[in-house]
């Protein structure tokens, strides 16, 4: 199968915010953020295929030296190939996909986060760094823009954890900080056997409120002269934060499913994000 189809299946199949986000790249850098996106798509499973260790393990070993492979490369996976083909041409630290892997280890292990520093650290692996890497494949000439990426890649990632709390919990996997469970009146349990406890909205206000200072700083770091190279994140951004006002205005009905926008309302708010960022 062509890798490219292979990658775009995975992690931006028509109708996902992915898809819209990259859609207005030149083929060579959409070429390498699939490969970039797929990568850590691939890692990042391999706590939800299984709930055994053994098998966890071995696929965590497996893509670290497939990861040593493609730095050599010599990649076998599809997401591989667009990396190394991608690191030919953009500086790629191979430090950061180092740090993708740790998240998945953190996964595998079953990590419990007692607080948000906790959290912040597993956020920072599976999430900032991968917008690092994403900001270097776009392009950008002012160096705060690496600090727009590490921002806007916590955002996001905490606006997934929000809006696929039921799918991750289904899995065995809460991204929430016990501290703050514990301070609403909730204990893991309940949200782990698919209940709504009394102060689980108060909570759900409380990170999207935590959310919006991360878009807020990622938007203040980002230069105007980076806007145009940088358009993918703010097209997710701007997705994300339309999902968390919908899920919002429905109280938060994110233990039963994920509220979505019509593929329609992405590739207006897509356009136009695109073109602000053009001008």
């Amino acid at each position: 199968m062509d890798p490219v189809l292979y990658c775009r299946d995975k992690v931006a199949p028509p109708g996902s915010s992915l898809h819209y986000a990259l859609m207005f790249l030149d083929p060579s850098r959409r070429r390498a953020a699939l490969g970039l996106f797929a990568f850590q798509r691939q890692v990042l499973e391999i706590s939800q295929r299984s709930r055994d260790p053994a098998p966890r393990q071995a696929q965590l070993d497996w893509w670290r030296a497939e990861w040593a492979r493609c730095a050599a490369g010599q990649p076998g996976h599809h997401a591989s190939q667009l990396l190394a083909e991608a690191r030919l041409a953009i500086n790629l630290p191979q430090e950061l996909f180092q740090e993708i892997l740790e998240a998945s280890a953190m996964d595998v292990e079953g990590a419990v986060y007692p607080d948000f520093k906790a959290l912040s650290l597993y956020v920072h692996r599976r999430s900032a760094c991968l917008w690092l890497l994403a900001a270097e494949i776009f392009g950008y000439r002012e160096r705060q823009t690496v600090k727009y990426a590490h921002e806007l890649g916590t955002a996001l990632e905490l606006s997934r954890m929000v809006l696929e709390l039921g799918p991750d919990l289904a899995h065995g996997q809460l991204y929430l900080p016990l501290d703050e469970l514990e301070r609403h009146g909730i204990a893991p349990e309940q949200l782990l056997r698919g209940e709504r406890p009394a102060g689980f909205a108060a909570l759900m206000h409380e990170q999207v409120q935590r959310i919006d200072r991360h878009f807020a700083e990622a938007e203040r770091h980002l230069p105007a002269a980076d806007r145009a190279t940088q358009h993918p994140g703010q097209i997710l951004a701007v997705l994300s934060r339309a999902r968390l006002a919908k899920a919002l205005a429905q109280d938060f009905p994110v233990l039963a499913h994920s509220p979505d926008l019509s593929p329609l309302r992405k590739l207006w708010m897509a356009w136009r994000t695109h073109a602000r960022a053009r001008r």
